[in-house]
């Protein structure tokens, strides 16, 4: 009987071990049923939340005007059409730059400036305004060879002597592409000259004194940055001894090395055959696509109007301090006490709206400090004021294609 009723003890603890097991297996069944279902209803959701953003996209860049596309493309590359004026040329590219040019050499450049563009403000500084629209320009030529030209801003060397042909020296070089905007590559002034030759190579001859002199050849990379093809420049033959003598070094192939003394040795400079002729190419300033030509006439406003659209260009506008100053320069130089018509401007800080009468504007030089003004006016200013006659004219800005 004992081990009857311990027989039946035993078999009673292992079916309710089954039991305790079944039970747990169907809990955990039923939580794995219940992260299934969870998961499958996370994918549902997540399904849903694609199509909806995947809706939303193609809702999105139907309503994306084409405008907006072009607009958003052009902060990072340069477009290359505008859908309202067409295909856009080159020299539009490097519109600004010509911008800053032309300020600089319109009586603003100074000190300050020298190190933005050392070539240009070095000779504005030391030319007057009608030199440096006559004999600073610039050319389009592709020199890297990947089709989009670089804007190279020129300066034009005449001589007095007969047999002498002019000379031109790159004091700036900008190049682009589709994935960046114009970049300055490199700059020259009175004592770093850059000649271009025939190749599309720059030949440089730059001196730091009477005793030291570089020469190199060097090529505009695709990139923004310059590769030497060969150089040497002059130093003592003992630097410490200004009285040794002055030999020609080359370190093209890492090292510096001696190619001989100043007289026995000549670089193989290139000839005048080899330069490029400029002359084909360049176009000054005065002749820019972007500039403003001064035209006295009496006349009324729509007769500036019309003969300045004949003339391929429109009144005058501004709404910076640079242009401002750009227009005050050309007035000052090329007349004084005379009213301009132009368009209605945004006067910037600095420059006061003189009123007057009238629904139109002129611009002119005040006697006093020699400042620009603006003043209102009728469309027909002589017929109010006769003693105007002689005076009246009227500001024509050329704009770029």
């Amino acid at each position: 009987m004992k081990s009857l009723k311990k027989f039946t003890t035993i078999i009673a603890l292992v079916l309710a071990f089954a039991m305790l097991l079944g039970a747990c297996g169907t809990a955990s069944s039923k939580k794995g049923s219940r992260r299934s279902d969870d998961d499958e209803e996370e994918e549902e959701e997540e399904e849903e939340t694609t199509e909806e953003e995947t809706e939303d996209t193609e809702e999105t860049e139907d309503t994306l005007t084409p405008a907006e596309t072009e607009e958003t493309e052009e902060t990072l590359t340069p477009a290359e059409t505008d859908p309202d004026e067409g295909p856009r040329s080159e020299l539009s590219y490097y519109g600004d730059i010509i911008d800053n040019i032309m300020y600089l050499v319109s009586g603003n450049a100074n000190e300050d400036d020298v190190w933005e563009l050392m070539g240009v403000c070095e000779f504005a500084m030391y030319n007057d305004y009608a030199t440096s629209q006559s004999h600073l320009g610039y050319i389009l030529k592709d020199v890297n060879g990947d089709d989009i030209p670089e804007l190279m801003i020129v300066d034009r060397v005449e001589y007095d002597w007969d047999d002498m042909d002019d000379s031109y020296y790159v004091l700036a070089l900008y190049t682009r592409s589709d994935d960046y905007l114009p970049t300055l590559v490199f700059e020259g002034w009175s004592r770093n000259e850059n000649i271009l030759l025939n190749d599309g190579t720059f030949f440089n001859i730059g001196s730091g004194g009477a005793a030291y002199t570089t020469v190199q050849v060097f090529r505009v990379t695709n990139e923004t940055t310059t590769e030497t093809l060969w150089s040497c420049f002059t130093d003592f033959e003992d630097p410490e001894d200004y009285n040794s003598e002055l030999c020609w070094y080359t370190a093209d192939n890492g090292e510096i090395e001696l190619l001989g003394t100043a007289e026995e040795y000549t670089p193989d400079y290139p000839s005048t055959d080899d330069y490029y002729d400029i002359s084909k190419d360049f176009i000054p300033l005065s002749d820019n696509e972007h500039h403003y030509e001064i035209v006295m006439c009496d006349c009324t406003y729509d007769e500036a109007v019309q003969k300045c659209e004949e003339m391929g260009g429109h009144l005058a506008t501004f709404d910076s301090e640079r242009e401002a100053l750009t227009i005050a320069s050309v007035i000052s130089y090329n007349t004084e006490y005379v009213s301009l018509f132009v368009g209605e401007p945004t006067m910037p800080d600095g420059y006061e709206d003189f009123g007057g009468n009238g629904d139109y504007y002129v611009a002119g030089i005040s006697g006093e400090d020699g400042s620009m003004y603006v003043q209102h006016v009728s469309d027909d200013p002589i017929s109010n004021e006769p003693s105007m006659s002689g005076f009246l004219g009227f500001i024509c800005e050329y704009e770029y294609k």
